[in-house]
């Protein structure tokens, strides 16, 4: 997946950080696809010409380990281009 963003938080009360990670969309140099000529490599696509990829959450253990829980959680089931920024 292309992670764009992620976060600490503690979605389930039990007091240790969890990590949710933003997905962008299904781009790998396998699926690379080319706008135009392919000598010039020029990629003028849009997000909306690949395919979404839902969120990615990790529930933190409490012994250094990270469970995933995106889809059990509901997090992972919807597809998403998901981009975030900070200050």
């Amino acid at each position: 997946m292309w992670a764009s963003s992620a976060a600490w938080f503690d979605f389930d009360n039990d007091g240790r950080l969890d990590l949710v990670i933003a997905n962008y969309v299904d781009w790998s140099p396998k699926h690379n696809y080319y706008c135009g000529d392919k000598v010039r490599h020029a990629q003028l696509l849009h997000p909306d010409d690949f395919r979404p990829q839902p969120a990615t959450l990790f529930h933190n253990n409490g012994d250094g380990t990270f469970t995933d829980v995106s889809k059990s959680s509901g997090v992972g089931l919807k597809e998403a281009t998901a981009l975030a920024s900070y200050f």
